[in-house]
């Protein structure tokens, strides 16, 4: 396996004047080679009625390239005082080569044959066209912009090894607005709108069988549209802060629909074997939604601050299960809940607590619909007394609410280190013992679009790490305050 990358960027700007007008270059160049040579050797076996059993010996030797390249140029032109008009104009070009060639085995052993019916040299070319125009206004509290233009995509398929070609032109408009109001110094609330054009993969548009997993042949479908997606997102932020503590709250909100999103279309034919290609459908969206309030109270060296959040995220997709159109809808709703006392040069403490909602429903198979609450405990302590010891310790109870019979549901990690600092606090040498209990698993349930799947990972187990840090300089010089800043964390 050989893989190269290089990508470089140059951006120019020139201003006119001092009411905000300018002219701006931005010049982008990528290159991606990977090569890739690889023996493939199975045996399927097939029971039944027509019993066989087939043998895979085959050497595939795959390069693919990709070279990209960008140009921008922006014009501001100066209508009114904080009021601009912005002329854009961006074009991008890529260009990616896949070859791919499939030798059999000869009676010798050799891979000498070349399977012309596998192999390919296949190169796709995406051209994007975005002319824009916009207006800005930027005054006091209030940014507001508004670009509208056309996002214009060629894609030409080429098979180097076939006559057959493919090119297509796609149009879709170009759209970059928003609001955003700043009330006060730390307040302030903001929407937007944009949307976006993704073509497909070289890999979803080209034509030629993969049989490099002969139950799970793949084929690319030339004649896919680029996905064509819309976001509107919003927040609102407020904070206030002093010496004696202080509040704040961040909010924000996304909402994404796409046109002709790209997904797999898989059938089982009657040996069990799956061929698998790609489509484009409509009524894909994701939507979510976050809010976090804080609030702290310091007196001289004690502290105490407790942060309340709630996330949510609701997600339909489409796509087919054995060449069914099917949607499957998940909604996961997330509150939590932490704490924080702390007094200074002495210790402090992090409780949390957090469940996390799922539900799942799937349109042709309701047996297969999920509803389970996840739940997540914490607490952190850290002391530092007596005077250059710090003693620190992180618990964390994890339950899954539904998982198979033979997963472990719950665990408890605690993570515990001993610290001593030395040479005026500049160096400090550190015992940290990793799952003290030595009762760590890594099982998750995974609700995908047309299945259910529980994992249970292997991951590092329990250990132990002495380590020695030591301080160069204090940037800023030392730090004071609370705990949470205190120069004896580390």
């Amino acid at each position: 396996m050989f893989n190269l990358s290089v990508r470089n960027n140059l951006d120019f700007i020139k201003r006119f004047g001092s009411r905000g007008a300018y002219l701006r270059l931005d010049l982008s160049q990528e290159y991606n080679n990977q090569e890739n040579d690889n023996l493939y050797f199975s045996e399927s076996n097939f029971f039944g009625a027509n019993a066989r059993t087939e043998t895979q010996d085959q050497f595939i030797a795959e390069d693919e390239k990709e070279y990209q390249y960008g140009l921008g140029i922006e014009q501001r032109l100066v209508l009114a005082t904080d009021f601009y008009l912005d002329l854009n104009y961006n074009l991008s070009s890529s260009t990616s080569t896949n070859s791919r060639y499939v030798f059999e085995a000869d009676a010798t052993g050799d891979y000498t044959v070349r399977n012309d019916t596998l192999s390919s040299n296949f190169e796709v070319k995406t051209y994007r066209n975005t002319p824009s125009v916009g207006l800005n206004y930027d005054h006091e509290g209030w940014r507001i912009n508004a670009d509208v233009g056309l996002l214009n995509t060629i894609l030409k398929n080429d098979n180097l090894l076939s006559p057959v070609s493919f090119d297509n032109t796609y149009n879709n408009l170009y759209i970059r607005t928003g609001i955003r109001y700043e009330l006060q110094r730390s307040k302030s609330i903001y929407i937007d709108y944009r949307t976006n054009a993704n073509t497909p993969s070289i890999r979803e548009l080209q034509p030629v069988p993969d049989r490099t997993n002969p139950l799970n042949i793949v084929i690319g479908n030339p004649a896919l549209r680029p996905a064509y997606s819309h976001n509107i997102g919003g927040g609102f932020r407020s904070f206030n802060f002093g010496s004696g503590g202080g509040s704040g709250i961040f909010s924000s909100f996304s909402l994404d629909f796409t046109e002709n999103q790209v997904v797999s279309v898989s059938t089982i034919g009657e040996d069990l074997r799956r061929t698998t290609t790609y489509a484009n459908v409509n009524g894909a969206m994701s939507a979510s939604a976050r809010v976090f309030y804080t609030k702290s109270t310091r007196k001289e060296a004690r502290e105490f601050r407790y942060r309340l959040s709630l996330t949510g995220n609701h997600d339909k997709n489409v796509g087919f299960t054995n060449g069914t159109l099917f949607d499957s809808k998940r909604l996961r709703i997330s509150p939590g809940i932490s704490f924080t006392y702390a007094i200074q040069e002495l210790f402090n403490i992090n409780p949390s607590y957090s469940l996390t909602y799922n539900d799942t429903k799937y349109s042709i198979n309701a047996n297969r619909d999920q509803e389970f609450i996840n739940h997540r405990v914490g607490f952190e302590a850290t002391s530092f007394w007596p005077k250059n010891i710090i003693f620190g310790n992180d618990i964390t109870y994890n339950y899954n609410g539904n998982v198979s019979p033979g997963f472990q549901n719950s665990s408890i990690l605690w993570n515990t280190s001993l610290g001593y600092q030395f040479l005026d606090e500049k160096a400090t040498l550190k015992l940290k013992v990793y799952d003290l209990l030595d009762q760590v698993v890594d099982t998750q349930r995974i609700t995908g679009d047309d299945y259910v799947q529980d994992t249970n990972s292997l991951i590092l187990t329990q250990y132990a790490m002495l380590s020695l840090t030591y301080k160069l300089s204090n940037f800023g010089g030392k730090s004071g305050g609370s705990p949470g800043g205190s120069r004896r964390r580390r």
